[in-house]
């Protein structure tokens, strides 16, 4: 199902919406407002999320061309021309309001893609609250979340 987003308001229903309904499979964000590449006109970016109700966790992959990262927050060797994909997923911090250590063997395993079973690494997983403030700030800005920290993926688009 489709959703569109335009308010801190409408976030707020579609996240509980989530969090009350078993999703089939991760969910995933695009932006209207960036821009299309190759000749499908596919997403330059995407982020995608996957949750644990119970221990109020989640862990996003990210994906994106160079320009869809903050320009202070890139690698020195990123230019904005490219069209190369590069790939993230969250990394948990020490913070206590995580539900679980990324260690403990709590929980269900939190998947990047159901179909294939790939999972996120167990050290990817952050608050509900911290899922919520990314997703707002990527609603806000168009760009890759800088409110969490993240570790490089192999996975891309």
């Amino acid at each position: 199902m489709t959703v569109t987003v335009r308010t801190e308001a409408d976030l707020t229903r579609v996240l509980h919406d989530i969090t009350t309904n078993p999703q089939p499979h991760p969910t995933v964000v695009y932006l209207r407002e960036r821009p299309t590449i190759g000749r499908r006109n596919l997403p330059d970016h995407q982020l995608e999320f996957d949750i644990d109700v119970d221990y109020r966790i989640a862990a996003i992959h990210a994906a994106g061309v160079p320009d869809f990262v903050p320009h202070d927050a890139r690698a020195q060797d990123d230019t904005e021309t490219t069209q190369d994909m590069h790939g993230w997923v969250s990394r948990a911090d020490a913070s206590p309001d995580v539900g679980r250590t990324p260690t403990d063997g709590k929980g269900k395993p939190l998947y990047i893609d159901f179909g294939t079973r790939t999972e996120f690494p167990r050290n990817a997983m952050i608050s509900l609250e911290q899922l919520r403030t990314a997703l707002l700030e990527l609603m806000t800005t168009a760009l890759h979340p800088t409110c969490v920290d993240w570790q490089d993926s192999e996975i891309t688009l």
